[in-house]
């Protein structure tokens, strides 16, 4: 015989109002709630699927043990499919946002040291600034990613800007063509299916040809 011990309680209408372990509790505290006992099986399979639950208190009386997910419909909320992919594709700008800011990992042409750069607004301005103020054979004061200014050549400031310049142009493009995917192909189905998800980084063959194709266009 199975230790558990658990109450559902509903309005009048039948609406759910709750689950509690102490009959004492809910007659105190909940004198206009109605409740029967519940058994482990249909408690269970409430947390698992239920969203909105009506009970149906004419089939049952104060004795009656809920044994059965015959005396309960689990209503399935509606599905918003342009609101879910609104809130996907916002998911999808931000982490957009964040591989762009993160910069990239690069080798410096003149000494083959790798560094990280990282290309916040702030980094985008100021080599742009340093590329149009200075010119070949200069050296310039900048600095990577949680280090002091360093002295770089005008040569290294024009690849690291080249490479990050490149990342963000990539991730934009890659970005808005697996919006557009999302837009024409997201279906309530791909988003019940757990083992297809889309988050950033997901493509199909033709997704990385048009990505490819693009981003060969815009390449410095």
């Amino acid at each position: 015989m199975e230790d558990f011990k658990m109450y559902i309680t509903y309005d009048k209408k039948g609406n759910f109002q709750g689950f509690y372990d102490d009959e004492e509790l809910i007659i105190k505290n909940f004198p206009d709630f109605y409740y029967n006992l519940i058994t482990k099986k249909v408690y269970d399979t409430i947390l698992t699927y239920g969203n909105k639950i009506y009970i149906h208190f004419d089939k049952i009386n104060k004795n009656t043990i809920i044994n059965s997910m015959d005396y309960i419909t689990l209503i399935k909320p509606s599905f918003n499919l342009n609101k879910k992919k609104q809130m996907l594709i916002h998911s999808i700008k931000q982490e957009c946002k964040k591989y762009i800011i993160g910069g990239k990992i690069i080798e410096i042409p003149s000494d083959k040291e790798i560094k990280q750069f990282t290309y916040k607004i702030e980094d985008q301005i100021n080599l742009r600034n340093i590329l149009d103020n200075y010119r070949n054979n200069e050296t310039i004061y900048y600095h990577a990613s949680g280090e002091f200014d360093t002295l770089y050549s005008y040569e290294d400031i024009l690849q690291i800007y080249k490479e990050l310049e490149n990342n963000k142009n990539y991730n934009l493009i890659y970005t808005d063509c697996l919006c557009q995917w999302i837009d024409k192909n997201y279906t309530e189905e791909l988003y019940q299916n757990k083992e297809y998800i889309i988050t950033y980084g997901f493509a199909t063959e033709e997704l990385i040809e048009e990505v490819e194709q693009k981003y060969a266009k815009q390449l410095l």
